[in-house]
């Protein structure tokens, strides 16, 4: 329990996640450290292009693992609804095993595959927008026409493409999906959509994603 506190961001993620004896503890640590994480989220475009990337660095970590990235979430109100948690794991499941043949596979190599989904319900001057998509990580042939998103460097991986992780991906072509659509009612501008958006992720979502 001692050393704990010597433990940078991401060791105390994956800490949190194993639920151990000192989860007590390790827990107590790394609220501290999502808590000023979250206070310091920029509120503008600008704020994050500025600000974000270096936040991530000095925080040396690529993800809170899975408890920090929820209580990171919940810090920053985007909590998604219990049932739909519940039905969304089971569905991404169901899609993984349908899709095993996806998994890249190399001599003594078999790429993690990470499956995220999303269900949409949008209204835009009265037109509606609702559908459910899945989306694998890894090139899966498609790049968005338009770059909606900008992927974080960030400092454990360095040389992670994180434009292929699957919730980016998912988020790219949601964004693609909804200018299309407002480009089909009059031109719409992006202030005039509502409803919302929700997005499982089969793991614990990378800081790049997460912003």
């Amino acid at each position: 329990r001692s050393k704990i506190w010597s433990l940078g961001s991401q060791q105390l993620g994956s800490l949190a996640d194993l639920k151990l004896g000192c989860q007590d503890v390790v827990e107590a640590k790394l609220l501290d450290i999502v808590r000023h994480f979250a206070r310091a989220m920029p509120s503008s475009l600008e704020g994050f292009q500025r600000k974000y990337s270096k936040m991530v660095q000095e925080v040396e970590a690529d993800t809170f693992g899975t408890w920090g990235d929820e209580l990171l979430l919940d810090l920053l109100g985007l909590t998604a609804a219990p049932d739909f948690k519940q039905k969304a794991a089971g569905l991404a499941l169901k899609y993984h095993q349908q899709n095993l043949h996806k998994c890249f596979r190399g001599e003594n190599l078999l790429h993690q595959r990470v499956v995220s989904y999303a269900e949409l319900d949008l209204s835009i001057q009265q037109q509606v927008l609702q559908y459910a998509s899945y989306q694998q990580n890894g090139y899966d042939d498609w790049r968005p026409k338009k770059d909606f998103l900008y992927a974080t460097c960030l400092p454990c991986n360095a040389l992670v493409d994180r434009s292929l992780c699957s919730e980016f991906q998912l988020l790219s072509k949601i964004c693609e999906e909804v200018a299309s659509f407002l480009s089909q009612v009059q031109r719409a501008p992006w202030f005039d959509v509502r409803g919302q958006v929700q997005i499982f992720v089969a793991g614990a979502p990378c800081l790049s994603c997460v912003g």
